[in-house]
């Protein structure tokens, strides 16, 4: 009798620790992700483009749908006419985004998911790219520092390949608050664990 019921205390045991592998759990991410406006814009408002990169958490909320939250360091070059011609201004941002993920299981091999929610741009430095000229702090005249805007998209996550999940995701993200400046077209690639 003892005998079985050790038996039964170590299945309920490993029973237990199976289903909690199994359960998701938070997965932390990291994206390269490449920005591009979309339509032509004068120089004066073409920003906000570049390269970034992103650190992401991907927290489990009910069995299809979660929640994620990243940050993106973004570079952008880009030049505005001056008076002594076109000057390059070399720009960095940070953005904050706060997104509802819902995908839809497809076996260990592929994850399709959807994405949709607000971001936040907030423009951390500005300065000439000019070799002539003294570089430096320089206030940028014209555009939002601080922008709040919307996001959506949809991507794939892969299964384990070398001991990570990598994905690539397709997003077009708009600004709410600026009067003028597009949208931006995001295409991402990385890997999470």
């Amino acid at each position: 009798m003892r005998i079985g019921l050790r038996v039964v205390a170590v299945a309920s045991v490993l029973a237990a620790s199976v289903a909690g592998a199994q359960r998701p759990h938070t997965q932390l991410g990291l994206g390269l992700d490449w920005l591009r406006q979309t339509g032509s814009l004068p120089d004066s408002v073409d920003r906000r483009k570049g390269l970034a990169i992103r650190i992401q958490a991907t927290v489990p909320w009910k069995r299809y749908v979660g929640f994620r939250v990243e940050g993106d360091y973004v570079q952008v070059q880009y030049k505005r006419a001056g008076d002594n011609g076109s000057i390059g201004i070399s720009e960095t941002n940070i953005a904050l985004g706060g997104y509802l993920r819902a995908f839809i299981p497809r076996g260990e091999s592929m994850h399709p998911y959807a994405l949709a929610g607000s971001i936040i741009s907030v423009r951390a430095s500005c300065d000439l790219d000019n070799a002539f000229a003294s570089t430096g702090f320089v206030r940028c005249q014209q555009g939002e520092d601080f922008l709040i805007g919307w996001g959506a998209g949809a991507g794939v996550q892969f299964g384990n390949w070398l001991g990570v999940k990598w994905f690539t995701e397709m997003r077009i993200m708009g600004k709410s608050t600026a009067a003028s400046g597009g949208n931006l077209l995001a295409l991402s690639f990385g890997a999470g664990m």
